[in-house]
């Protein structure tokens, strides 16, 4: 079969630098392909988001994880640390302690960057349903006193408090106990004060929302 004449004036013009190009070409690509990808690991935090309003974040562990990428030579260099997390949808997460497959998609990557490995690829979240309640001031007190405390008007302001938590702790709570009053501090014969503070830090699974302080007044009957 004979060949067009165009076909072979194209193939036969420039014959010799067609040749280099060609060559220069395969050059080039074993060139990158012998070059590859570099591999590189990084220490990478797990960040909990989009929580619904009525739930709270418990535990998270591990709290960062291993990832190795890949990238082209010297890419690497301008990946940062803190400039990549694995985020975790909560929710897309039942309510209560689970056990979450760590996934590509759980991880933004800049362009030409791959994930090959995650360690450990596996995290425990335990997600509680929160309400938030109105509870009573419960009075504790330590140490001796002279006279039968029921000698005193016992005067208590606020008397309750608002707290936040484990919905399954707070319907077992009555009350909100507050730290103990010293009953060596009262004086039998005048009214005492004591201003005792409230720690709004989280304890038990519950978190006290206000007040800061409450005042007891213990005031002796005969006044």
């Amino acid at each position: 079969m004979k060949l067009p004449e165009w076909i072979r004036s194209f193939f036969s013009r420039n014959l010799l630098l067609k040749t280099l190009s060609l060559f220069l070409a395969i050059l080039l690509w074993f060139y990158i392909s012998q070059r590859g990808q570099e591999s590189f690991t990084m220490n990478v935090p797990i960040i909990v988001n989009h929580l619904p309003p009525d739930v709270q974040l418990e535990d998270a562990s591990p709290a960062h994880v291993l990832i190795t990428l890949t990238a082209p030579p010297g890419l690497y260099q301008q990946v940062r640390d803190q400039d990549l997390s694995v985020r975790v949808r909560a929710d897309l997460i039942p309510k209560g302690r689970r056990h979450i497959r760590i996934d590509s998609s759980m991880i933004t990557l800049p362009p030409n960057v791959h994930l090959q490995r995650i360690s450990p690829d596996i995290i425990s979240l335990h997600l509680i349903r929160t309400v938030t309640r109105i509870l009573p001031i419960e009075l504790e007190y330590f140490g001796q006193l002279n006279v039968p405390l029921n000698r005193f008007r016992i005067m208590v302001f606020p008397t309750t408090a608002r707290v936040r938590g484990d919905i399954a702790i707070l319907d077992k709570m009555q009350s909100l106990r507050i730290p103990p009053i010293n009953l060596r501090k009262i004086n039998a014969g005048h009214s005492t004060q004591f201003v005792i503070p409230i720690d709004p830090q989280e304890r038990h699974g519950i978190k006290v929302l206000g007040p800061q302080s409450v005042t007891v007044t213990i005031i002796p009957r005969s006044h």
